[in-house]
């Protein structure tokens, strides 16, 4: 918007400001061309009172300036009502026949215009993010969890420095966390908050023919909790992989990227310590909860949530240390004789 058109458009919000407040206190018939209410709905300087009087005040303001720069651009100032709340003040207003119902309309019809546009590139494309398993695995299928794994942190690193650009490096036992997860039984899921172009090339280098993670989720397919004007944070909705979640986990070092928390494990966070173990070390919790519960009936998440909040390969070497200060065939009340806590899963 150029400084005349602000200039302008704040003119005609200060005049519809002033149009309003003249209309509230005219009394009678004027009251319901503003919005205003009886049996004590009015405020003690004859304005409406409460979020609905709010409501008013801002389509007034909102709308005045949509007749100078676009409906859109009044959809957008009223952002800090949500949309229910906008149309709930739109039938109020036409229930009391007042002069500004028509604009009230148009107001909501440019605002859900908006959000059905934003909702495209906040929310997931498809509520079946990957194919379905049997065509892949055939008989194996009933046996095979989804190991969901985050990129950033807890796989690769990517830093910049003014001498060498954009670097990224890969996690010590990147490759073997791979092919033992793989061998275990596992399918391996990149779900990433990145780009495809960022992504792809990493992920080339780590399983260039894709022989061992078959697929590799971006951005798009992320849920984005902020608005158009609002910040919030790309998080995975497990929901929509596609998949059983009793046989889904998903290892994140971002906590903000979790939906299903009864899903999900935190890694310790990387930023290129070479001496870093934690891929290598997630092995035998991967290998305990494949080899010791029965994938087609076990729920994971009965694992899982005794998690929750902890960093799961320290958590898990501190459960196994545990049970090995035991009396030999006394586990430890708190932890499962194979380490996981709670009661003891089912074998195969």
């Amino acid at each position: 918007m150029s400084e005349d058109e602000r200039r302008i458009a704040m003119e005609a919000a200060r005049a519809a400001a002033a149009a309003a407040a003249a209309a509230a206190t005219a009394g009678g018939s004027s009251d319901a061309a503003v919005g205003g209410t009886t049996n004590g709905s009015m405020g003690s300087d004859g304005t409406p009172k409460g979020v609905l009087g709010s409501i008013f005040s801002a389509l007034g303001t909102a709308l005045a300036l949509g007749t100078v720069v676009g409906g859109t651009g009044a959809a957008y100032l009223g952002l800090n009502y949500s949309l229910a709340e906008a149309e709930e003040a739109t039938t109020t207003m036409r229930n009391m026949n007042s002069a500004l119902t028509p604009l009230a309309e148009t107001y909501c019809h440019y605002r859900r215009n908006i959000e059905d546009k934003v909702k495209e590139y906040t929310d997931p494309p498809s509520n079946r993010l990957l194919p379905d398993l049997q065509p892949i695995y055939r008989e194996h299928t009933p046996f095979i969890r989804t190991l969901v794994l985050d990129l950033d942190h807890v796989l690769v690193y990517s830093k910049w420095t003014r001498e060498r650009g954009w670097q990224t490096f890969k996690r010590p036992g990147v490759e073997k966390l791979f092919q033992q997860a793989w061998h275990l039984g596992y399918e391996l899921v990149i779900f990433s908050d990145q780009m495809s172009a960022y992504v792809d090339p990493i992920m080339d280098k780590i399983d260039p023919n894709r022989d061992l993670c078959l697929f590799r989720l971006y951005r798009d397919s992320t849920q984005f909790t902020g608005g158009l004007i609002s910040p919030g944070d790309y998080v995975k909705d497990l929901g929509k992989l596609n998949r059983d979640l009793k046989k889904v986990i998903y290892i994140t070092a971002n906590p903000n990227s979790i939906m299903q928390k009864e899903n999900s494990l935190l890694l310790s966070k990387w930023e290129g310590e070479p001496s870093d173990t934690a891929l290598l070390d997630l092995i035998p919790f991967l290998t305990m909860l494949q080899q010791h519960t029965d994938p087609r009936s076990f729920d994971v998440r009965e694992i899982i949530k005794t998690y929750e909040g902890h960093e799961v390969v320290d958590t898990f070497k501190k459960r196994m240390s545990d049970r090995g200060k035991t009396t030999k065939g006394s586990p430890s009340p708190k932890t499962s004789r194979f380490g996981f806590g709670g009661s003891t899963p089912a074998n195969p």
